[in-house]
């Protein structure tokens, strides 16, 4: 059977629950949820993001690449990755720099459908010379990493975000 709808909409968008404590149980015995394990993270946000992070690192050095984290993060990236120099006949001082990006790294729990970005910090990321990315982590309750994406800052995505940014800038909420 269906369970029934948890929760109802108040006036001002509140929410408030419908179902007594025994229907509380069955519903969560129905989406497969331990009450107490479950309803509680193993991780709160500061250590799930840190976890990411620290997969997103193991994966760059992995994969041969050179990846610098940021001290203060205030600026919207948490990594810079930096590739090594391209194979080459020229002189020393005529081969190009080598690639680098920044990274902002999100670690979200599987269940979980979108991300959130501070709009001051995604547009330094927005603005910044380099490539930017965006990689995201999805976890699973038992702590391990299930899928993985990652989003270049460009095209329609960069577009969104300057978008999003001259409202602001419209409505003075910088």
């Amino acid at each position: 059977t269906d369970p029934p709808n948890p929760v109802c909409r108040l006036r001002g968008g509140r929410r408030a629950s419908l179902l007594a404590a025994k229907d509380r149980d069955w519903l969560q015995a129905w989406l497969g949820l331990n009450t107490r394990d479950q309803m509680r993270r193993p991780l709160n946000s500061d250590q799930l993001g840190k976890k990411g992070e620290s997969r997103f690192a193991e994966l760059c050095v992995d994969a041969g690449l050179t990846v610098n984290p940021s001290t203060w993060d205030r600026k919207g990236w948490d990594f810079i990755v930096q590739w090594g120099h391209a194979p080459t006949l020229a002189a020393l001082d005529q081969r190009p720099a080598p690639l680098s990006c920044h990274v902002q790294v999100k670690t979200i729990w599987r269940k979980t459908r979108s991300i959130r970005l501070r709009l001051s910090s995604v547009e330094h990321l927005a603005k910044e010379l380099r490539p930017a990315f965006i990689y995201v982590l999805k976890t699973d309750d038992d702590l391990t990493f299930g899928q993985a994406a990652i989003a270049h800052l460009s095209s329609e995505f960069l577009a969104h975000i300057l978008k999003a940014l001259r409202q602001a800038s419209a409505a003075n909420t910088p």
